[in-house]
C-alpha cells in the first residue's frame, strides 16, 4: 500500500496511534527505520514516552545521570 507522506493529515493519523502501531507504520515506508520512526515521534510528535534504545549517544546520556 502507498502511504501518503506528502499529505499533511499523515501525521494527524499517526498521533492517534499507539506508539508500537505508529512505529511500524511508519518503518513501512522506504528508509525509515525503527530508530527514525521514534525520532520522528519524540521529536515531530512530541512524544515524550518514547525511548529510542538503540541510540549510543541517549544510553551515553543517561549512564551520566
Amino acid at each position: 500500500t502507498e502511504i501518503p507522506v506528502r499529505d499533511p493529515s499523515f501525521l494527524e493519523i499517526i498521533s492517534y496511534m499507539d506508539d508500537i502501531d505508529a512505529i511500524n507504520y511508519l518503518q513501512t515506508i522506504r528508509g525509515i527505520s525503527s530508530w527514525l520512526a521514534k525520532m520522528c515521534l519524540l521529536f515531530v510528535l512530541q512524544q515524550d514516552d518514547v525511548f529510542p534504545y538503540e541510540d549510543g549517544v541517549f544510553l551515553q546520556y543517561f549512564k551520566w545521570l
